[in-house]
Parts: structure tokens; sequence; C-alpha cells
């Protein structure tokens, strides 16, 4: 008979070293089995039994499997800033090496081996994504006086066909882009932007086939649906037409950082080699960006950092002119201009307004001495956008965290908002939420086009009267009859951080949850650039919710929630908010009771990745499984790497390393070099091997150091992606494969195998 003090040692043991829930269904089921065996009455033997019973069946849970694959050690020394580090797995970086291509290839077989036996699970989880999604897919891209523009993607496939037709005459529909044809060939495909020729003539598109993000631009002619001789290699995503229907202005990309950095203008049917130079920025910590006016009378090139933009603009009628500034950069200056069809320009801009307000200026002399106060600024509320109209200004604002939207009438001066009823949800200018397209492209209409979603509503597009104060529902976008949405309920909770800040955190469950501490949860964090992660729905998070999941965006600091402050919060010497701010939500969770750290999952990617990897050091205690992708996690390196993409231009997000003090906070907290002998949870890490952004070997090198570090048997798994970028693979079904490995991996760890 064990005494109470083995018997302690035991569950210590089952505690810290096996899955908790597993243990206590094999210990419930031992006890039903045994019960008229006098010999496992006693609860220790029963307890020696189930542990036993325990190992054996994980040790098959996955697949019977040889142990992973180990990164061999070479030292590499690096010395700077009076520090001396000892780098085992920086070899790992050279791609061409046979010895990294073999390790690569290990750990992606060593992932496939362990998830070989979950691929039934995998199935039923595309299966019910499937089912939610339509079996044809609408989005408008845009409308003109002569057409509607659209695209739609059939049942089965992966990429959408584009198409136009008549505003008089409904039955007029043609095709003028095809992306399966285009794809074909090809393991991955993305389409950039599709620019339509002042007089609807021609097109011009762009498409990248590695996941590079450096494209090629083609230029179909659709009078006589045939394609162009004009093909230019190597551009960033946008370029625009100027108004002669002939001269297109795209942005070159450096060929070692594949930073956009050049301006050139081709006239079609002309060699590009031959174009005209129009703009090099030469200083590394900026991008080039190429616009046009709502109006479409000016052709913008924008300058641009982190923290710093400058205008220069240009009749678009007019493309042999000169560009003209607007305002020359000044650091931290942030500024975004349009116009309003009647010679004047709105630049919506934070000088001497944190939270931005917005001025105007005559086109004909728009320095900032010319500027004059429309819409002031506000301490609690930021502008993030500004719509301009011939009538009105749409302000898309954002107060206590949550979008709204505000109506200016610009004769009557009176003011509307657009309300909203749920408690969590997001507006979207347009599907793809980029600040550079919107469904607003007539500057003479009364009606602003907006996509509204929450956690539960899936996006949705809306046409509001900005006069009559009326909405009307155009279109709910991708989804089936097969999701019920009065089956889920969100909240906005507020859990205090480590300084009393309150940081907002927002969840979505099926009603019916009951705080009992019982319930899984996958936290998805992000927190930086001061990009805000907003609720929204996703498909595939209803398979979770459906099997009693609740699903958790905590809006920590270094996003942009809750205004520049929060940014500000949350980056260079303040970053480690982010991490601590991560680890008291999390807390705040386990304390309600909405779920346990035996239950708790924590997901996140590329800069939410870095975050994710701070907080596992921390605390490894707080979760039960995390899954990241190409996670941004070998920062004092990267950041110490000039030649590599991004580097310069991100030293305002996370430091100069060059400096002292800031060298010594970022290695504080680095993922890779804060690796410690500790327990962590069971991980999936995902990375893409043509990834510019956080390149393949981040991720590579921290899981091959822990694994050589990390005292526990959780499982670690790896899996490069070998035929994408930093955005994962291509095709919306090919997507849909991507989330079911996630969470096969998710509900294997927590025993969930339905």
């Amino acid at each position: 008979m064990l005494n109470p003090s083995q018997l302690l040692q035991m569950y210590a043991f089952i505690i810290d070293n096996v899955n908790i829930i597993y243990f206590k269904k094999i210990r419930t089921i031992l006890m039903k089995l045994l019960s008229g065996n006098k010999f496992f009455r006693n609860s220790g033997l029963l307890t020696v039994l189930a542990i036993f019973c325990y190992l054996g069946i994980t040790s098959c849970r996955f697949n019977n499997n040889p142990q992973p694959p180990v990164a061999k050690i070479y030292p590499h020394i690096i010395d700077f800033n009076g520090d001396t580090r000892t780098d085992n797995y920086f070899w790992l970086r050279y791609q061409d090496n046979r010895e990294v291509s073999k390790y690569i290839a290990a750990e992606n077989k060593y992932t496939n081996n362990i998830m070989s036996r979950t691929e039934a699970l995998q199935e039923k989880l595309i299966k019910e994504f499937r089912n939610r999604t339509s079996d044809e897919t609408y989005e408008l891209v845009r409308e003109t006086q002569n057409y509607i523009y659209y695209k739609k993607c059939r049942n089965g496939e992966q990429y959408a066909t584009h198409y136009r037709k008549r505003v008089d005459n409904d039955k007029s529909e043609e095709v003028i882009l095809d992306e399966k044809l285009l794809a074909k060939g090809y393991t991955y495909f993305k389409i950039g932007a599709v620019e339509i020729s002042p007089d609807e003539s021609k097109l011009a598109y762009c498409i990248d086939t590695l996941g590079i993000e450096s494209y090629s631009i083609m230029i179909k002619d659709l009078a006589g649906r045939k394609m162009q001789a004009d093909f230019i290699q190597g551009t960033s995503n946008f370029f625009k037409w100027a108004n002669d229907n002939r001269t297109l202005y795209y942005c070159l990309l450096d060929s070692v950082t594949s930073r956009p950095y050049k301006v050139f203008k081709h006239i079609i049917n002309t060699e590009y080699k031959k174009d005209e130079l129009v703009y090099h920025e030469k200083n590394e910590a900026y991008t080039v960006n190429v616009l046009k006016s709502k109006s479409n009378n000016y052709i913008f090139l924008i300058m641009e950092n982190n923290l710093t933009t400058e205008y220069y603009y240009l009749d678009a009628d007019t493309p042999d002119g000169k560009f003209k500034i607007i305002s020359p950069r000044q650091t931290n200056h942030q500024y975004y201009v349009e116009d309003d069809g009647q010679k004047n320009f709105y630049i919506l801009t934070n000088d001497k307004a944190e939270n931005f307000r917005i001025m105007e200026a005559p086109v004909s002399c728009p320095s900032r001495d010319k500027w004059k106060e429309v819409i002031p600024h506000r301490l609690e509320i930021k502008i993030e956008k500004m719509d301009i109209f011939r009538n009105h200004i749409a302000l898309f604002e954002r107060e206590k965290g949550l979008l709204r939207i505000k109506i200016i009438n610009k004769t009557t001066k009176s003011v509307r908002q657009v309300m909203f009823s749920e408690p969590v949800y997001t507006i979207k200018y347009s599907e793809n939420d980029d600040f550079n397209t919107s469904y607003n492209t007539d500057i003479n209409t009364n009606i602003l086009r907006f996509v509204y979603t929450s956690l539960t509503s899936p996006m949705t597009l809306y046409e509001y009267n900005m006069d009559l104060d009326s909405r009307q529902l155009k279109k709910q976008l991708d989804i089936s009859q097969n999701y019920n949405k009065s089956l889920y309920s969100t909240e906005r909770l507020f859990a205090q951080a480590e300084d009393g800040t309150q940081i907002p955190v927002s969840i979505v469950y099926k009603k019916g949850m009951v705080r009992n501490g019982d319930n899984p949860l996958l936290m998805f964090s992000y927190g930086a650039y001061g990009i805000s992660n907003d609720p929204r729905y996703f498909n595939e998070v209803i398979s979770l919710l459906d099997r009693g999941f609740i699903y958790a965006i905590p809006h920590i600091r270094g996003g942009g929630e809750m205004g520049d402050y929060w940014y500000e919060q949350g980056r260079e010497l303040s970053k480690k908010n982010s991490f601590t701010d991560l680890i008291s939500c999390a807390e705040y969770l386990i304390r309600n009771k909405y779920t346990s750290a035996s239950k708790l999952v924590l997901s996140g990617r590329s800069a939410g990745g870095m975050t994710i990897g701070a907080v596992l050091n921390m605390r490894p205690d707080l979760f039960r499984a995390v899954v990241t992708e190409v996670p941004f996690v070998d920062v004092l390196n990267t950041m110490l790497d000039d030649a590599l993409p991004l580097t310069i231009g991100e030293k305002s997000e996370w430091g100069d390393p060059g400096i002292k003090s800031s060298y010594d906070y970022i290695k504080s907290y680095s993922p890779y070099d804060n690796v410690r002998r500790q327990k962590y949870p069971e991980m999936l890490v995902i990375a893409s091997l043509n990834d510019k952004r956080v390149c393949y070997w981040e991720p590579l090198k921290w899981v091959a150091k822990l694994r050589a570090t990390k005292e526990d048997q959780n499982l670690l798994l790896l899996r490069i992606n070998t035929d994408c970028g930093h955005s994962g693979s291509s095709g919306r079904y090919n997507l849909f494969k991507n989330e079911a490995f996630k969470y096969a991996f998710i509900l294997n760890c927590l025993g969930i195998e339905k």
C-alpha cells in the first residue's frame, strides 16, 4: 500500500508530465472495470495502473514514431555592443547547404508522421468548413457609370473569375479575368491589384507565383480580348493608370531587400526596361507606393515607414508633368491625402493630434502652412480613415476599441452616426481590409458602402444613404444556409494588466456555456505595428465553438485598438507591455473560470508569434498547447542584419540594436535568445520557405533550440511549407486544409477526437 507521501509524489508526476484530462478519463474507466477486484480498490495501486495505461495510450495517440530530428550544433560567435553570444544554429540560414535541406525534410517528415493519425479528423473539419461556405461566392469590386465589376468563386474552384456587366443590361456579363486558368501549373498563385483603365478598354493586373511578394504586371486589351506584349517583373502589388489610358505608374522592388524603392512610368506596348524613372527612394527606412485619388484627378506617390509619411501629387491628365510635394517628411508626422473633386485636398494628419484630425488645403498650394482645420483632434476618439464625397465626409472612428461610422454633411454641417447593436464587431472599408481599396469609388454619390462583421456575423455588405440615414443589406458574403448565428453569443471583457491598464478581450462561444473552468479556449493574439486585431467572423472557428470551445481575442498594447497611445505603449522600449498584457488576459480567463491552464491554447502569427514566443519563455505553465505561424522569434539577430528585407524599416517598431539600451532590451525578450531549461506546452510551429518577411530560419532555429533545451516530452512539431510565402498557401480550399491541420493538432492535444 502506498503511503501519503508516495501518493503526493505520484500526483505531482501526473500534473507535471501528463495530460490531466486523458488521465482522469482513464482512471474513471479503470474504476468501473475493476470495481469488483479487491486488489485494485487501493487508490494508489489504481493510480499506478492508470499512469501505465496513460503512457501506453499516449505513446500511440499520434503515431508509433521514432524520435524527432535533432539539429547539429555548429557554434557561431557574435560580438556586438560589448556583448558576446553563441548561436549554435546560425548555420540553418544557409538554404543552399545540403544539411539544411536534409534537416527541413526531416522535420516535415516527422510532423507528417505524427499528424497522419489525425487525417480523418482533418477531413471532417474540411467538410464542416465547406458546408458553411456558399457554393458560389460573390464580391463587388467597383461600379462605374458604365459597368459593374465583380468576381465569383464557384463550388470546387480554388480561385475567382472576374466579370463585368453593363449597368443598363443585366444579361451582359462577360469574363475579363479567369484566375484558375492563370494559376494552372503553379503550386502557389496569388493575384494582386487589378486595375481598369479610365476608358475601361484595358485591364492591368499582377500575379505572384512563388509567395515572395514580388509581382509581374500584365495588360489585357478587353475590346480585342487579347493580351498585350507588356510584362513588367519584380514589382510591388500596387500600380495606377494615368488618364490617357496608355501610361501606367508602378513600383519596383529592390532585388536584395524586396523594398518598393523606385517608381517608374510605363507606356503600354513598349519595352519596360526602357521605362522612365519617376522617383527613387534612397532612404532604406522608407518604402514607396502609388495611389490614385478618388476623383481620379490625381496620381499620388507616398513615401512612408511605420511612423512617417510624405506625399507627392500629379494631375492624372498630364502624365508628362512633374510630381509636386504636399508636405516634406518630418519624423513621426503621418498624413494621408484625398481630394474632393473640387480643387481641394483633405488631409488626415497627426500633426499636433495624436489621434488625428482633418485639414483642408487648396490643390494649387497644399503646403502645410495653408492647411485649415476641418475636424479637430479628440483625446478619446481616433480617426482611422476618412472617405471624401462631394457632399459628405464619412469618418471611420475608433472609440474604446470599437469602430464606428460618422457622417458629416459638408453643406449643413449636420452629423449622423451609423449605429450597431452587437457588443463586439468591426467595420471594414472593403472585403480585404486594405486602406488602399474601397467599395466607395464614386465621389458624387450619397451612398456609402461598408462591410460589417462580428465574431458571429459573417461579412455583410451594406449600402447606407447618407442623406436619408437609411441602411440596406446588399449581400452576405461567402456563407451558406448551414450556419445559424443565433446559436452563439459574444462578450467584451476587460482584464487588468500589471500596471492597472484595462485590456479589452473579445470572446465568442456557443450558447449554454458554463463558467466552470472546464471549457477549452483558443486565444488568438497579435499586438504590433498599431494594427487593430478586430473581432470578425471566421468560418473555421465555428467548428471549435461547436465542440465546446471559447474563442478569445485579447486586444493587447502594441496594436491600435485603443488609439495611438495603445500602440506607443507596446513598441520599442515599451514592447514588454504586449507580453505582460497577454499573460494578464490568460490569467483573467482562468481566474474567472472561462477555462483552465490545462485547456487554454494560444495562437498567433508573424509579429504575434514573437509575442507568443516571449510569453512562453515567461509563463509556459499557463497554456496547454500553442500554434504559431511564421513567428518572428529571432528578433535580435534579424534586427542586427541590415541586409535582410524589412530590417532597417523595422527599427522604428522594435528599436535600433546599434544603440546599447535598445540592444539590451531586445535581447532581454527575444524568444530565440531566451529559451530556457523548463517545461513548454505542446507546440505546432508553421513556417514558409519563401517568406521574405519572417525568414524560414527563424522558426527553424527556434524549434531546434527548444528541442535541445526544454525539459519535457511534450509534442513539438515544425511544418515548413516549401511552396508559399508569409501569407501561407493560396487557393480557398488550400486555406481550409491549413486550418484543419492546425485545429486537428489542437483537438488532439486536448483529447477531443471527433
